[in-house]
């Protein structure tokens, strides 16, 4: 470093500046070969460059087509099983129905009730 007269060797600096990235882009770049500081830099900012693409494509309508594909099938779903426990809720209240219908009084004469 210039300002305070540290002059280390381009080993330290290419340690240090691989401390200095993301955990993503220090994976990859420690894959890689570079012969100096000003490669690995490079190098860096080509992977960091294609994560931001895969973000970016992650993200990006084709992904959120299928989202809400899903989404929508989810939904159609919960209706379908409130559908049925509203059905079932009429099927189970359909005895009690019965059970408390008062008869018509013309049927009562004849039923002798």
């Amino acid at each position: 470093m210039l300002k305070i007269n540290l002059d280390e060797s381009e080993e330290a600096k290419i340690a240090r500046f691989i401390s200095g990235l993301r955990r993503d882009i220090q994976d990859v770049v420690e894959l890689q070969e570079y012969s100096s500081l000003q490669t690995l830099v490079h190098l860096a900012i080509k992977v960091e460059n294609q994560i931001a693409r895969k973000m970016a494509f992650k993200n990006s309508t084709h992904d959120g087509y299928y989202k809400n594909s899903l989404k929508k099938k989810k939904n159609l779903f919960q209706s379908f099983l409130l559908k049925i426990h509203l059905l079932k809720l009429r099927i189970l209240s359909l005895p009690l129905l019965i059970i408390n219908h008062q008869p018509n009084p013309q049927v009562k004469s004849v039923l002798n009730v």
